[in-house]
């Protein structure tokens, strides 16, 4: 059975191994790097405890993981879309899907009024992804502070907050 929850300090190895799995499987997606930023589990407990993090199962298999965090652009609080991926079995399957409408449910509860999120635009099942998902581009492009090769592009999602 496939489901999404978000995460707790009692997921670290969990974590752990998805993220690990995403920065081998999909290199130029992340701003991190394999194996360098595989963190000890103390630090993961220590990001779950303090991060908005979810993860997906397939019954106790973690098969993806996205987070959600705050950010300033342009003088107002926006909500952002980080570190999404789906194992390759999984992709297709309805995980990544449930994963963003994890996030998007959260930051309409903390009352964000857009979601935002950067991809490398050289991922195009990716940016296909996002604009399936209600996302559109931004005139906002930049390269990724660790590769400048890297060219990433923003997506937004206005959120509609309910009275």
């Amino acid at each position: 059975m496939l489901y999404v929850r978000r995460a707790t300090a009692l997921d670290a190895g969990d974590l752990r191994a998805i993220r690990s799995e995403a920065l081998q499987v999909e290199p130029d997606a992340y701003s991190s790097q394999y194996p360098r930023d595989v963190f000890s589990l103390r630090k993961y407990e220590s990001m779950l405890s303090s991060g908005c993090y979810f993860l997906a199962y397939d019954d106790q298999l973690v098969v993806g993981m996205a987070s959600m965090a705050p950010f300033d652009f342009r003088g107002t609080r926006y909500a952002g879309l980080y570190g999404m991926f789906v194992s390759t079995a999984y992709r297709g399957t309805g995980v990544a899907s449930a994963l963003v409408a994890e996030v998007r449910e959260v930051a309409r509860e903390h009352r964000y009024r857009a979601l935002y999120l950067s991809v490398n635009e050289a991922l195009p099942r990716a940016v296909g992804f996002y604009e399936k998902e209600g996302f559109v581009l931004t005139d906002e492009r930049y390269a990724m502070p660790r590769d400048a090769t890297i060219s990433l592009v923003t997506m937004c999602q206005p959120l509609e907050l309910t009275p």
